[in-house]
């Protein structure tokens, strides 16, 4: 083989390399790290509000439901209107060590995902759920229906 083929082959195979070096972290620098609305070691306890029972979640439980909190995203009030769907719980409370208890209040439905009003996050948004439905049976199986 020649030189200049093999120097060819080696800049061509440098190129590569860092073709997929790139492709691979590019996507990470612009998507930024997800945000986090609740952090894990902050939370003291979650409950979910019945009526007038609370239903103590355990830890893997509380897990669930803050990894799909974590997951939800917030949407602007002027982007949904508040539905007149039932649900089977009131409102969700997670105590905090450090800060004030957060309260989850369902407010309606998009789609399969619940939107919750959130006012100690944020005031001029809602969290919607993004599960497709998986938060709302996970939650039912938290606690015994009341007749």
């Amino acid at each position: 083989m020649s030189t200049r083929l093999i120097n060819a082959l080696a800049i061509l195979a440098i190129v590569g390399i860092l073709a997929l070096f790139a492709s691979h972290f590019i996507p990470m620098v612009w998507t930024g790290p997800k945000q986090k609305f609740v952090e894990s070691n902050d939370v003291n306890g979650i409950d979910v509000s019945q009526r007038t029972l609370l239903w103590t979640l355990n830890f893997k439980q509380q897990n669930e439901v803050l990894n799909r909190i974590n997951q939800s995203m917030m949407i602007k009030k002027s982007d949904f209107e508040p539905t007149q769907d039932k649900f089977p719980f009131d409102s969700i409370t997670i105590h905090r060590f450090k800060d004030k208890d957060i309260i989850l209040k369902p407010i309606g439905k998009k789609n399969k995902n619940i939107v919750f009003s959130v006012p100690q996050l944020n005031n001029d948004s809602y969290l919607q759920d993004v599960s497709e439905g998986a938060l709302q049976s996970f939650l039912e199986t938290t606690y015994d229906p009341l007749n």
